[in-house]
């Protein structure tokens, strides 16, 4: 429960698990933590240190943790989880498993947008998570 999404980290205890804090450090300052917010488009996880870290992450469909976006790929930082959700290489938007009368492919979620179109498609991976 004193890790719960729900309530801030502020970390004053030298009993905290040292792996709970990694998972929550962000990469990109090292001096801010990541925690849950909600925007617009829905929930994310951004850098405390707002004044000079603007880092987002998106929220892991498995475990709710915070995911990394690597070129093709999101990996959750959970390491319990460490699962990858494919992303679009060309727009960054997820990429969602389609059929076709070939077989299984992955599409951009931009497909059927009207502004800001993305038709980017490419073969699923064997042993690839949805």
């Amino acid at each position: 429960e004193l890790v719960n999404d729900n309530y801030p980290i502020q970390i004053a205890s030298t009993l905290f698990n040292k792996s709970q804090l990694k998972q929550r450090e962000c990469r990109a300052c090292s001096d801010g933590l990541i925690v849950p917010q909600t925007g617009q488009y829905g929930d994310y996880y951004s850098c405390t240190n707002t004044q000079i870290c603007e880092t987002k992450l998106r929220v892991c469909k498995s475990c709710s943790g915070p995911s990394i976006d690597k070129h093709t790929y999101s990996q959750c930082v959970n390491t319990e989880c460490k699962t990858q959700h494919p992303i679009c290489e060309k727009c960054g938007r997820e990429m969602r498993k389609r059929k076709s009368k070939h077989g299984e492919f992955l599409g951009c979620s931009g497909f059927a947008l009207k502004e800001d179109k993305c038709n980017n498609t490419r073969k699923v991976d064997i042993g690839q998570a949805p």
